[in-house]
């Protein structure tokens, strides 16, 4: 039964730490942290769904993360519940424990597009159910392979002369359909005109139009990291093309903020660029946020698209990229990963807010952590 008590709670705390993290063999420390004990992930889940069972009320999957000691954690549920959120039924007092999945996040929609002719989650799927193959030569719109390319690795050249690019036209675009002028249009990055189009894609798949979104309290998480646009309208022989639209147009922030702006969301908006790991970092912060009541749903994802030779120049002076553009992660062979592009998209809220809305749910993510490697 749930108590406020301090000691109470730490008695009920450590019972439980000592019932699912060592199996008996070791009693846990209440002043050591839980990874310093030797608590793995797959104990920290048991933990919190017993303690959320114990207490009758929901708690993060990610609690040991956040109160990582026995004393933050007895400290932080021994603190007063917070109030019902408003126009919700406060539980009477002897009331089954709250099921766990109000801690848990529902893709309920999904946008892609991504090398391999994929355009959406049904030709995604496809494309993985037939092994796929989407690694061609740089196109010839992207950057001279005679020019960039050298086998032996000479100055001022590229390893790799193969990647997974898309194969539609990334510049092509309907600035009339978000509210845009073809000024503003002729210098937006290619990253902001596909995230654009995926995220209505993405939001056309929940089953929410553009005038239900407007004013709502929607956030917005996406991953990048490569700013190819910027480079080449920032370059020395570009600048006299610089206009009131260039400043905007190729900044790492406006990954986000381009979507909150079109379709009017007031959510929480944020470019993440943690490298490789941005887009799943991305979900990471989208999935707390909807979680914490930041917002009532978001949007994650990602983006990429390779427009300029630079950024191959410097992975392949770094010994980042494999020759044959593939990456062979866990492979003996493994000799460096495979660069590409596309955009995802996926909206997101709490599960028990999907259930009630009725939503089709493609996935549930039960929790999500971020350490120092990404």
């Amino acid at each position: 039964m749930y108590t406020e008590d301090r000691t109470s709670m730490q008695t009920l705390v450590l019972n439980t730490l000592d019932h699912h993290a060592h199996q008996g063999q070791a009693k846990v420390r209440a002043d050591v942290r839980f990874i310093d004990q030797g608590i793995e992930p797959s104990a920290a889940k048991r933990i919190v769904i017993d303690l959320s069972t114990k207490l009758g009320r929901p708690l993060p999957s990610d609690l040991l993360v956040q109160f990582p000691t026995v004393q933050a954690l007895v400290r932080h549920l021994s603190a007063p519940t917070p109030a019902s959120s408003p126009g919700e039924e406060p539980r009477p007092a002897g009331a089954p424990p709250v099921d766990v999945g109000d801690s848990r996040v529902a893709i309920v929609g999904i946008g892609c597009r991504f090398a391999g002719g994929v355009h959406g989650p049904s030709s995604f799927w496809e494309f993985l159910r037939r092994a796929g193959d989407g690694v061609i030569d740089v196109p010839a719109d992207r950057w001279s392979l005679d020019r960039f390319y050298d086998d032996q690795d000479g100055p001022g050249k590229m390893v790799v002369r193969r990647g997974a690019f898309l194969q539609d036209d990334v510049f092509a675009f309907e600035p009339d359909f978000f509210g845009m002028t073809p000024r503003e249009a002729r210098t937006l990055d290619p990253q902001q005109r596909l995230l654009l189009e995926t995220a209505f894609e993405a939001f056309d798949d929940a089953g929410q139009s553009q005038a239900r979104l407007r004013g709502s309290s929607t956030g917005v998480f996406m991953g990048g990291f490569m700013m190819d646009n910027l480079v080449l309208k920032s370059g020395r022989d570009a600048l006299d093309a610089v206009d009131s639209h260039s400043a905007v147009a190729g900044s790492a922030t406006l990954i986000a903020n381009r979507v909150s702006h079109a379709f009017d969301l007031m959510g929480p908006s944020m470019s993440v660029d943690t490298a490789c790991s941005s887009s799943m970092v991305a979900v990471h912060l989208g999935c707390r946020s909807v979680l914490d009541g930041e917002c009532s749903q978001a949007i994650v994802g990602g983006v990429n698209v390779m427009l300029s030779p630079t950024a191959s120049i410097l992975m392949s002076k770094g010994r980042f990229l494999a020759k044959d553009g593939r990456s062979k992660a866990f492979f003996d062979a493994a000799d460096g990963y495979g660069r590409g592009e596309g955009a995802g998209a996926i909206v997101i809220k709490r599960l028990r807010d999907a259930i009630r809305d009725q939503d089709r749910i493609y996935a549930v993510i039960d929790g999500t952590a971020v350490n120092q490697d990404g």
